[in-house]
Parts: C-alpha cells; structure tokens; sequence
C-alpha cells in the first residue's frame, strides 16, 4: 500500500470514529437502552477495534447518569 492509500485509511478510520462516537451518544441521549445499542454496535460493519471503542464509550457514557 502507498503512502497516499495508507493516508487515505487512517483518516477514514479517524472520521470513522468520530461519527460512530456522535451516533452512540444520540442513540443514548434518545433514551436506547444499553442491551439495544451494544445490539446495533455489533452489527456495524466496522472494525472490531471501534466495536470495542464503542462499547467502552457506552458503558462510560451509562456511567454518567
């Protein structure tokens, strides 16, 4: 892979993270259960790194209130 291709996956993976971050906290701001939204997460077609990055959000994010 070049280093345009390696560029171009990291920041795919970047951006990636920061809307999967905004849609857990929407889904949790509209009152989704916790069982319903680790439900979608490990549906996502996205890596298993974010999927663990998501559950730790959410799980943190329970915490709070």
């Amino acid at each position: 892979m070049g280093l345009i291709g390696l560029l171009s996956q990291v920041l795919a993976e970047h951006g990636a993270d920061v809307v999967a971050e905004a849609l857990i906290r929407e889904l949790i701001n509209k009152g989704e259960s916790q069982e319903n939204i680790k439900k979608k997460i490990s549906g996502y077609p996205i890596t298993q790194a974010l999927k663990l990055k998501l559950y730790e959000l959410l799980e943190n994010e329970g915490k709070k209130e």
